[in-house]
């Protein structure tokens, strides 16, 4: 007969050398043979989740049973990404190797569960997915299984999320794969970065004095978009150039800080236009296609909530009947070193010495007599060239309209900072 695998994704396992009740006698034989301090046990085992199963060992002072250990795990040079890492972990049989406790327990042998008492437990690979899971169950009752992300995290409630968990589990292995190492400097450029803002009203006005004059009154701009940068996932399939690009809304930051949406894309061109951000641009070759599309999506859909609008005649093509709405921005943040603030500096002196002395000045023009043309066109993007060469690259046709912008608004023409 069948193991009954509920709660999970795995299929049924088949054992002809064990019997089993019914599924309608599951409940009634959990309650065998407990004591009344595990009274909580048979809802928590149905549907705990696994931090609640955590905390639930650890008040039983069973967590002595689940000992994680250090190892130094060769991964295959096939294992570059995050979700490589998570498929080779799940499909092979890392137990024995991170917890002591299984580390003589063999492949679809019982052995007494390290969890629950009364219970017996076997570690094996489901049918359908090829995951290798720890099973767990009491004779004629319900059958639970947990991965080995699953059980590094009933090991460890504090790692509350798959990152962490997965970050855990790394650690443990000891080793490391191309986009951990990429998100691993990626945060350390956030934590440098971060820090440099708090403190820059002492060390810019003493050092920097051009770009002290110029920013001061918009740093908070600045640094809620680092915050912003901060929760995004690192993902390699979001970089450009190997640099985390990320779109922040003007909406958002508006709710934040306050300041109206002019003012802020008008704060977000001036640190642009002189080096502290890149505004990457979507027509470039090397621009991720997922990212692409997901402008493509906020843009599709913008244009359909507002041609039910209605817009007035300003937004509005007469000629064509179409509405101009342009895409949005993603940008990236570049590691706050003293030659990059150097180079910053240069082009604050410029842009002070062509009368730019505040966003009230920052435009197209003015940016391309103090700093160049090229300069400006990085920062003021041409709507119909990004079009143009969007459309070679992205099929129109998979748009997904109901997709919005990250803050679920959607994105009005006049609030896109460029």
């Amino acid at each position: 007969m069948s193991v009954w695998d509920c709660y999970f994704e795995s299929p049924k396992i088949n054992y002809n050398n064990v019997n089993y009740n019914t599924e309608k006698n599951h409940i009634q034989s959990l309650q065998k043979g407990y004591e009344e301090d595990d009274q909580d046990y048979l809802t928590l085992f149905a549907s705990g989740e696994l931090s609640e199963i955590g905390i639930y060992l650890q008040g039983k002072k069973r967590m002595s049973s689940l000992i994680t250990r250090r190892t130094n795990h060769k991964l295959p040079p096939t294992v570059k990404s995050h979700k490589q890492f998570i498929s080779y972990v799940t499909r092979a049989n890392l137990f024995s190797d991170v917890f002591i406790n299984l580390s003589e327990c063999k492949e679809k042998e019982y052995f007494p569960c390290i969890l629950f008492k009364h219970h017996f437990a076997w570690i094996d690979k489901d049918q359908q997915e090829g995951i290798y899971r720890y099973f767990t169950m009491e004779k004629g009752g319900l059958c639970r299984s947990f991965s080995v992300l699953d059980l590094v995290s009933v090991a460890n409630p504090d790692l509350t999320s798959i990152e962490l968990v997965r970050v855990g589990l790394l650690e443990l292995l000891g080793c490391e794969y191309e986009e951990y190492a990429w998100a691993v400097e990626q945060k350390a450029r956030q934590k440098k970065n971060q820090a440099t803002i708090q403190n820059s009203g002492k060390e810019w006005k003493n050092h920097f004095p051009a770009l002290y004059k110029l920013t001061k009154s918009y740093m908070n701009v600045l640094y809620e978009m680092m915050k912003n940068e901060a929760i995004h996932p690192l993902l390699m399939k979001h970089s450009y150039k190997k640099m985390h690009a990320v779109y922040i809304s003007t909406r958002h930051l508006n709710q934040l800080i306050g300041t109206d949406a002019s003012t802020i894309s008008k704060a977000i061109n001036l640190f642009s236009s002189i080096g502290l951000i890149h505004k990457i641009p979507p027509h470039d070759k090397d621009f991720p296609l997922e990212l692409l599309n997901i402008g493509m999506n906020i843009r599709a859909s913008t244009i359909e909530k507002l041609e039910l609008q209605k817009l007035n005649s300003k937004t509005i093509n007469k000629k064509e009947g179409e509405i101009n709405c342009r895409l949005i921005t993603f940008y990236a943040f570049p590691l706050y070193t003293d030659e990059l603030l150097t180079k910053v500096e240069e082009n604050a002196k410029k842009l002070l010495m062509a009368k730019v002395t505040n966003i009230k000045k920052i435009n197209e023009k003015n940016i391309a007599n103090a700093l160049g043309k090229d300069i400006a066109k990085t920062i003021f993007f041409e709507h119909k060239e990004i079009m143009k060469e969007v459309s070679k690259r992205v099929d129109r046709s998979n748009l997904q309209k109901e997709i919005v912008d990250t803050d679920g608004q959607v994105m009005l023409d006049e609030e896109i900072p460029f």
